[in-house]
């Protein structure tokens, strides 16, 4: 597993979101790592028993998140 690039596109994914959606984050990933069907059986499996949902839940934060992420980037520069 590339370790980097999951905590790029996990950040990514919350940045985007407000929040963690593991849909998001898998199709991303995948499609950085070209590894698209390695874990497929096991995405079919949590998918069907509920563990990974098609659509992101509300979320009102979206906006303290933003602020994070901006206060940190111009920090970091």
């Amino acid at each position: 597993m590339d370790i980097p690039l999951f905590h790029s596109v996990f950040l990514d994914t919350i940045k985007s979101k407000g929040r963690i959606h593991e849909l998001s984050l898998i199709l991303q990933f995948k499609s950085k790592t070209k590894d698209f069907f390695k874990d497929a059986r096991l995405g079919w499996k949590m998918f069907r028993r509920g563990k990974i949902r098609l659509l992101p839940s509300k979320f009102g934060g979206g906006k303290e998140i933003q602020e994070i992420f901006n206060a940190f980037e111009k920090w970091e520069k």
